[in-house]
């Protein structure tokens, strides 16, 4: 493991020695050393690469190598060529960790650690030890104004580009002021899937000949893996999740966005989970009062005071499916609404009428009678139907107040009368000689009263 440890604040234009032994405290001078990087041959004038001399010097040093202001080199080739027991501490400011095109300070570490363990930044305290990220929104910028800070989770560099500069980001933790709202939020955010990391993801370049399929590429805004080989054209593609888009020769397929909200928490606790933004003012909270008893809120404010839970199923191509969803509304109670247009009621839930219903349709199915009797169990409406004379006795399967329509398709059907468990006790006591188009409304009596079948209504044609 490497692990950097400082003593007091440095001037970063007074450092210049290299440590002789990793782990002790760096000795912070001006005086000349052989292991330095200017005694390789190093310019340090910002333009010329100073890779080979920077290497130099570690192999030279055995430990910690102080990179000063103005030396230029390249990550990916230092690192390859540096010894496993060095660390390269870059105070060069001019070595960026942005992506192609972007500039940026930087004060890096870079090892080539085979330790068990990791390369680290310790912050040693007796008492509080803090990581301070102080955005003090002294620049004419939005990151400036919104006061963002970031941790950034990356993994290797960009070898495609330009200059072949930038670090191919996979996630990144941010605090700042929510876009178009006047407080802050923590955010998650994804910058790249698992497989296109695992896949070595490079950027859109225009003019790229792809090897074949599995490919990925990042346009800033989309990460695309290519189903065929080919050129790429001049201009990045655009497409939207699951489909595929032709550019010059190459066919790719999207699989996700380069910058994807994972989850964000406001300063006033409230979590939003995925795509989206705070316009609704509400908030999420899960919380267990007792053993076995987890409870999940959602409360609203504002002008609408509605709550609005939507369920977002999607088709094979990744498109949302319109589906009903539940409202909470202050003056109209519980619903379930269309999900066309989230407004539209199909069934009300109020505490004083009940259940309202607005929409409603019942499936049926056919019965199958058999020994004089029908099960009926988990149905609503059945439609009965048969090739020859029969006479129905008794309804088995039924659950205490269940419901049941009969609706006869021909005359061949006989209901007989009766009060015991499971018979059907007709209108005055009478069988039923059931027409085509005969209906039929049962209600079961609870089992303590008896169990049988009461005719509430009936409609013969």
């Amino acid at each position: 493991m490497k692990m950097l440890r400082f003593a007091a604040a440095f001037g970063i234009a007074s450092v210049a020695v290299i440590a002789s032994s990793p782990g002790f405290t760096v000795p912070f001078t001006s005086e000349q050393s052989s292991s330095q990087p200017a005694a390789h041959g190093a310019r340090c004038d910002g333009s010329t690469d100073d890779t080979v001399a920077i290497a130099a010097a570690a192999r030279s040093a055995t430990g910690l190598v102080i990179v000063p202001s103005g030396c230029l080199f390249s990550r990916t080739t230092l690192l390859s060529q540096l010894p496993p027991d060095a660390i390269i501490l870059d105070l060069s400011i001019i070595n960026g960790f942005a992506s192609e095109g972007e500039t940026t300070k930087s004060l890096g570490v870079l090892s080539k650690d085979s330790a068990t363990n990791d390369t680290q930044w310790l912050i040693g305290s007796g008492h509080h030890p803090v990581l301070n990220l102080n955005n003090f929104g002294a620049s004419d910028t939005d990151s400036s104004s919104a006061r963002r800070a970031s941790l950034l989770w990356s993994v290797g560099d960009f070898l495609n580009g330009a200059s072949k500069t930038g670090y191919r980001g996979a996630g990144i933790l941010q605090f700042g002021r929510e876009t178009g709202r006047q407080d802050w939020s923590l955010s998650l955010r994804s910058l790249a899937p698992w497989r296109a990391i695992a896949g070595g993801y490079e950027m859109w370049a225009p003019g790229e000949r792809i090897a074949g399929p599995g490919v990925f590429r990042s346009t800033g805004q989309a990460m695309l893996v290519s189903a065929t080989g080919g050129v790429t054209g001049r201009a990045a593609p655009a497409a939207s999740y699951g489909q595929t888009v032709a550019d010059g020769t190459v066919t790719w397929r999207f699989i996700d966005s380069t910058d994807r909200s994972i989850m964000r928490i406001s300063e006033e606790g409230r979590v939003l989970f995925g795509l989206g933004d705070f316009s609704a003012t509400f908030r999420h909270k899960v919380s267990l009062f007792q053993p076995g008893n987890n409870v999940s809120e959602w409360a609203a404010s504002g002008p609408s005071g509605d709550v609005l839970s939507k369920l977002l199923p999607t088709d094979r191509l990744g498109t949302e499916v319109a589906v009903p969803a539940l409202r909470a509304s202050a003056t109209s109670g519980l619903s379930v609404v269309d999900g066309r247009d989230y407004a539209t009621p199909i069934v009300q839930f109020d505490s004083s009428r009940g259940l309202v219903v607005t929409q409603m349709s019942v499936t049926g199915a056919t019965a199958k009678v058999g020994s004089g009797s029908i099960n009926v169990t988990g149905q609503s409406l059945l439609f009965v139907a048969s090739n020859s004379k029969q006479t129905i006795e008794r309804l088995l399967g039924g659950n205490d107040g269940q419901v049941l329509t009969l609706h006869f398709l021909d005359g061949n059907s006989v209901l007989a009368n009766g009060i015991a468990r499971d018979r059907i006790h007709l209108q005055d006591g009478q069988a039923l000689a059931a027409t085509t188009d005969t209906v039929l409304v049962l209600r079961r009596l609870p089992s303590d009263l008896g169990g049988r079948w009461v005719e509430t209504g009936r409609s013969v044609k």
